[in-house]
C-alpha cells in the first residue's frame, strides 16, 4: 500500500491519545522514535514513521497505518459487474475487513475495535 506522508501522520495522530498505543510503542522498542515524532524533532519523519509501523507489524502482525482499501474493476466488456459484490468493511478503517458478504451471513466484528463491520460494494 502506498501512503503519502500526510496519511501516515494522520494514522499516527489517530493513535496518540490511546495510552495502549504509547505503551505498545515502548514494548516494541519504539519509544524513542515516538518521542521524536510527537515532539516534531524527527529529522526524517516519514522514514521514522515507517520504522515505527514496522516495529508494530513485527510484534503483532498489525501496523498502525490504515488498512488497504479493497476494490476491483470489471473485466473489459463486462456489463453490470461493477458494484455487484459486497465486502465487509471496518467503519473506523482500523482493520482490513472480513471478506465477501454472503446472504444470511451474521455480521462480523472488527478484530481491533469490536465494532460491527459494514457491508459496502466493492468499487473500482
Amino acid at each position: 500500500m502506498n501512503l503519502g506522508l500526510p496519511e501516515k501522520l494522520a494514522a499516527l495522530c489517530r493513535e496518540l491519545d490511546d495510552p495502549a498505543f504509547v505503551e505498545q510503542a515502548s514494548a516494541v522498542g519504539g519509544a524513542e522514535l515516538l518521542d521524536r515524532l510527537r515532539a516534531g524533532r524527527s529529522p526524517h519523519p516519514e522514514r521514522e514513521l515507517d520504522e515505527l509501523n514496522r516495529l508494530f507489524e513485527a510484534a503483532d502482525g498489525l501496523g498502525f497505518y490504515p488498512a488497504a482499501q479493497r476494490g476491483y474493476g470489471p473485466l473489459p466488456g463486462a456489463r453490470g459487474a461493477a458494484g455487484a459484490a459486497r465486502w465487509w468493511n471496518c467503519p473506523d478503517g482500523r482493520c482490513s475487513g472480513h471478506g465477501l458478504v454472503w446472504r444470511g451471513q451474521p455480521t462480523p466484528v472488527c478484530e481491533i475495535t469490536g465494532a460491527e463491520l459494514v457491508a459496502r460494494p466493492l468499487t473500482p
